[in-house]
């Protein structure tokens, strides 16, 4: 099963043809019906409009590079505004144990969504499949709601021969070969088609014939002219083709598998990649080491071991926003020892999907580091862009290469042999190479580089202050720490047969906001807020995501509590050896220390609301009540 032109399932689609009914998802035939070609005035307009051109405008690079974009702020207004009406709807209600956690994890997917049509820049057939993603969820939970409130009362009702209800045109409806769910939807006044083997045709009574409805009568069945590689292989009667579709549409609130290795076919990421086993030497010098907590005077009693201690020798710069402090310990207390790497990346590290947080501040000269901010800001869209699809994989780099490609226009100013259009094909050729596989979405256009409309936010650069730097820098920074935590995460959990769309949402449950959206307004929230009470829910999220990860892990993170009150103490002592079981484990795996959380030492011009959490409830003073397990 693969999208249609319309962006959908053709009639393997719950929004666009009746299915056959299936237990796990009761609500589908609870679905409204296809408007077609309602106007903008008709209040459920939105939940069926695809974006055009006229809906869409690009965001200004002032780069080579042209195509990611935005919707127009009144089309996003609109559509978030029908959005919002049915997420409120939901909010006024409280259904059943399984009923109430759906509801709850499509109002999560539906805010996650808006977030990132609205912030991150994307290539118009991306807003438009983002668009149809946000639309399908929300009839999903329309659905729900309806379901909950008006139809499972009338199914669980004895039936009453005195009550006659016809079928609601306007319902999606199912089809079925079972005889008491059918009667169970009829009763409700949902449309039902009950199906029959052909064997049992002598012995049913004929009264009319008619027509079959053809799918494509009123649907477009041709595939997409991206032609996305297929959904879904299997038989459509059963659950796993909508955990397909459920696993697509939250592929677009994640990001790609940047750094998973790959298969040897060349084609799809693997889920959970094998981890190799460690060297015998690595594994005989940690038998005798407890490593629940880390011993940290071991260490400093072991003169070799303290010798390869990792030290960071960034210099201080006044753009450079400065680690979260707890962090920054936890990177102190590597052992930068390059034999205890598992597989090759001792020998070759993984690379960078954008720039090192240093990278644009280590210059002694300070108009080289006006020029790569400048550069940055020129290619800052399409970098970004090319981490919203799941569909290719974004190049990586090391420390040295990313500086290089920040430098072009500094380098091309000393080289004053080559005319300008040569160093243009030059700068061009290496970002056509760094975007090799997004190409078709992102254009090359020739000769802009040259502009000096650069933007931050809406401001001239040359009207930049230090602190708006350092947003830049916290920016790349922290969306670079999401990425590479993601990819730990992957590589390190317990495998599982399928994918788990529910590990996606353990991880953004690690962060304020979305995990594909950095917005300068959450700098200092979540690992960075300066209350441990404010970080203890963000803290406890990620031991919840470690303790699945293999192999042995500190006491405080890999042991169970009995009790789910945390004191200062106790959350402080978590952060501590959270951080350094984070750096080590990371180093390991990649052949280099991690980027860090860090933090911005002025109060960001923009407001940000983070996403809802619920709140444990206790009546002990100054404790955290950690409901993780729960959530």
């Amino acid at each position: 099963m693969y999208l249609r032109s319309d962006l959908r399932y053709g009639d393997d689609d719950p929004l666009s043809w009746p299915q056959p009914y299936v237990p796990q998802y009761c609500h589908f035939p609870i679905i409204r019906s296809v408007l077609l070609n309602p106007s903008d005035s008709h209040p459920d307009a939105p939940l069926y409009w695809l974006p055009s051109k006229t809906d869409f405008y690009e965001a200004d690079s002032a780069g080579e590079c042209r195509g990611p974009g935005f919707l127009l702020h009144h089309k996003f207004a609109w559509f978030q505004k029908r959005v919002d009406k049915t997420v409120e709807c939901g909010k006024g209600t409280t259904f059943s144990k399984g009923a109430e956690d759906l509801k709850r994890s499509y109002t999560v997917l539906l805010h996650d969504l808006l977030e990132r049509l609205q912030h991150l820049p994307m290539s118009l057939e991306k807003v438009q499949l983002s668009v149809r993603e946000t639309q399908r969820v929300v009839l999903y939970l329309q659905a729900l709601i309806d379901y909950m409130l008006i139809y499972k009362p009338r199914m669980d009702t004895a039936a009453d021969s005195s009550v006659s209800r016809k079928a609601d045109p306007e319902l999606m409806g199912a089809f079925t070969n079972d005889a008491q769910i059918a009667q169970c939807l009829f009763r409700a006044g949902i449309p039902v088609w009950i199906v029959r083997h052909v064997d049992q045709l002598p012995n049913i009574r004929i009264d009319k014939t008619d027509h079959f409805q053809e799918p494509h009568l009123f649907m477009p069945l041709d595939q997409h002219r991206t032609k996305f590689h297929p959904i879904f292989k299997g038989h459509g009667l059963t659950a796993e083709k909508y955990y397909a579709f459920d696993r697509f549409t939250r592929s677009h609130v994640r990001f790609p598998n940047v750094f998973t290795w790959m298969q040897s076919t060349g084609s799809l990421p693997l889920v959970n990649p094998p981890i190799p086993a460690p060297p015998l030497s690595l594994v005989s010098s940690r038998k005798g080491r407890k490593m629940s907590p880390y011993s940290r005077q071991s260490l400093n009693n072991n003169s070799s071991s303290s010798s390869k201690l990792f030290v960071d020798r960034t210099p201080a710069h006044s753009f450079l926003p400065p680690v979260v402090a707890v962090w920054g310990q936890g990177l102190s207390t590597l052992v930068f020892d390059k034999s205890r790497c598992i597989g090759p990346v001792g020998a070759k590290p993984r690379g960078y999907a954008l720039p090192p947080p240093s990278c644009l501040t280590t210059a002694e000269n300070p108009l080289k580091i006006q020029m790569m901010f400048k550069f940055w800001l020129r290619i800052r869209v399409p970098m970004i862009a090319r981490l919203s699809s799941t569909f290719y994989t974004p190049a990586l780099m090391d420390q040295n290469s990313w500086k290089t490609l920040v430098s072009l226009d500094y380098l091309g100013m000393a080289s004053k042999q080559e005319s300008s259009d040569t160093k243009a094909a030059k700068r061009q050729e290496r970002m056509r190479e760094f975007l090799k596989g997004c190409c078709d979405e992102i254009e090359m256009d020739l000769g802009i580089a040259e502009k000096e409309s650069v933007l931050w936010r809406g401001k001239p650069y040359t009207e930049l202050t230090a602190a708006d730097h350092q947003e830049i820098v916290w920016e790349i920074s922290e969306l670079e720490f999401r990425l590479e935590l993601a990819e730990l995460d992957q590589m390190m959990r317990v495998a599982t047969p399928n994918h788990d769309t529910a590990r996606e949402t353990a991880v953004s449950r690690c962060f304020a906001g979305p995990i594909t959206v950095a917005d300068v307004g959450s700098a200092n929230m979540g690992f960075a807020h300066p209350n441990w009470f404010d970080r203890a829910p963000y803290l406890c999220s990620l031991r919840r995501l470690m303790q699945t990860w293999v192999g042995q892990k500190p006491e405080i993170i890999a042991k169970d509590r009995t009790s789910w009150l945390w004191t200062e103490t106790e959350i402080r002592q978590l952060e501590t050896e959270m951080t350094e079981y984070y750096v080590d484990t990371f180093f390991l795996h990649f052949g280099r220390p991690p980027v860090l959380p860090r933090y911005l030492p002025h109060n960001p011009r923009t407001s940000f609301i983070p996403l809802p959490r619920i709140q444990g409830q206790t009546s002990m003073p100054n404790v955290h009540a950690d409901i993780s397990k729960w959530e």
